[in-house]
């Protein structure tokens, strides 16, 4: 009996439409179900909805606690802080200049709010609060700036207020 190599994933109970065979394995690098007795993809192009993992160093393949792929979210933000940015090419004749006009008009609101949320965390860890402290800052300045009360004010000051009041709540 052959053992199951890297990729391949446990044995399912089905019959094979081919051999009758029931001994099923599942290579998740190509997405198929393959019948081990005749060699029949009874199924193919599955999709695989398991988490994405991954190392990043040799003394992580060691332990069970890989990284998770992908940076962390913002839930203060509206794209969750995972946005997309155009970058400018030479030479397209200014078709990437125009294009990253456009998107940072549209994202101006969330520019914002990523330089604050920056600044804020910044005052904080000089001030060396909490993390519970950063994040509520971050929640009030976001409640501020979503009701429009921000407007001429000195940025430095709006944060400085923000991480105030976080640390007298916490």
């Amino acid at each position: 009996m052959a053992m199951a190599t890297e990729g391949v994933g446990p044995r399912l109970e089905r019959s094979c439409p081919n051999c009758g065979g029931k001994d099923m394995v599942e290579v998740h690098s190509e997405g198929d179900i393959v019948c081990k007795g005749c060699g029949l993809v009874v199924e193919d192009h599955i999709i695989d909805e398991r988490s994405e993992w991954r190392t990043f160093g040799d003394k992580d393949k060691e332990g069970d606690d890989p990284s998770r792929v992908g940076g962390a979210t913002n839930l203060l933000l509206d794209d969750g802080g995972l946005g997309t940015t155009i970058g400018r090419v030479q030479g397209d004749g200014g078709a990437s200049f125009a294009l990253n006009k456009m998107h940072m008009r549209q994202n101006n609101q969330m520019r914002q709010l990523k330089s604050a949320f920056a600044g804020i965390g910044e005052m904080c860890s000089k001030l060396n609060q909490t993390d519970a402290v950063k994040s509520a800052a971050c929640e009030i300045y976001k409640n501020v700036h979503d009701n429009k009360v921000l407007r001429g004010r000195k940025s430095e000051l709006a944060y400085a207020a923000c991480v105030l009041v976080a640390s007298r709540q916490g």
